[in-house]
């Protein structure tokens, strides 16, 4: 237990810097293999690990002309699932978020809308500083 307890924590910690950086988490998307980000859901979150996994596939497959759409995706994933702190329920909500907003048109209207009452504040804070790393990074660019 002590070397897989040492083990989890390095790997929490290089994940942890990585994902501080303004693009870590979409760079980190674009350089794992999906076998790969699949197994850190699967490190962070194993009771979700299948439902995030699954959404993931699906995406995959609707969205196999536009493969950024799903790094995306993987990279908001990411972030929700590893930074700290980590919320199962904003996990899940962010999963129904992508779900609906990547979901194609006529399938959307068929679909229940997502119970806006679930959405914890620390997804919406989570989100805002998603799309502030991007923004960050998207200004060193220029």
């Amino acid at each position: 237990e002590g070397l897989e307890a040492r083990l989890r924590a390095a790997l929490a910690a290089a994940l942890a810097s990585v994902l501080s950086a303004p693009d870590g988490a979409l760079r980190l998307a674009r350089a794992l293999p999906e076998r790969l980000r699949e197994s850190l859901i699967r490190f962070a979150l194993p009771g979700l690990a299948p439902r995030v996994i699954a959404l993931m596939q699906r995406l995959r497959a609707r969205h196999a002309q536009a493969p950024e759409t799903c790094i995306d995706a993987w990279a908001r994933l990411l972030t929700a699932c590893l930074a700290p702190p980590v919320s199962a329920a904003a996990v899940q909500v962010l999963c129904e978020r992508l779900d609906a907003e990547l979901m194609p048109a006529p399938a959307r209207e068929e679909a229940p809308a997502a119970p806006q009452d679930r959405m914890p504040a620390a997804l919406d804070e989570l989100e805002a500083w998603w799309r502030g790393g991007q923004a960050d990074a998207a200004r060193a660019a220029r």
